[in-house]
């Protein structure tokens, strides 16, 4: 019987790929070149390409009006001072490390335990990018369960 592990489509570290602060992944990112925007980077059918018509799409769509130079593209570093400090469990986290089987590996480290906290919708995303102004209570550990599907869930 074959009891490989199965890889996960994300790593456990997300933040190794994704964006911490926005949608996406890490080596994507929009530009304004030429009163335009313009999405660098991945294998989207948009990349590399810049997108003269979106700003005046969103202007007739939504009624607003401004410019490519209005548009702050802040790729500003993760601040973990933000981040309120985990309540500590003593007694599950001591079973999480007598567990004999080791099936789990977990972590209360800040940027773990914000990326597992939110998601990729747009208040979740505007949470992420103001931190210090809101009073955000995140998880305090991350438990990752490990499975081996032959042996765990008896598959062919």
């Amino acid at each position: 019987m074959n009891n490989d592990k199965i890889d996960n489509s994300l790593p456990k570290n997300k933040q190794n790929i994704l964006k911490w602060n926005g949608w996406g992944y890490n080596y994507c990112k929009w530009t304004v070149e030429n009163d335009s925007l313009a999405f660098k980077g991945g294998d989207y059918e948009i990349s590399d390409k810049s997108l003269p018509e979106l700003i005046p799409f969103i202007q007739r769509t939504m009624g607003i009006t401004y410019s490519a130079q209005d548009i702050k593209l802040d790729d500003k570093p993760f601040d973990k001072t933000f981040i309120l400090p985990p309540i500590v469990n003593e007694t599950f986290e001591f079973a999480l490390k007598e567990n004999s089987q080791a099936k789990y590996t977990y972590s209360s480290d800040e940027i773990d335990r914000f990326f597992h906290s939110k998601g990729q919708n747009l208040k979740e995303t505007y949470m992420s990018q103001n931190l210090e102004k809101l009073d955000i209570r995140i998880v305090d550990l991350v438990v990752w369960p490990i499975c081996s599907i032959f042996s765990d869930h008896g598959a062919l």
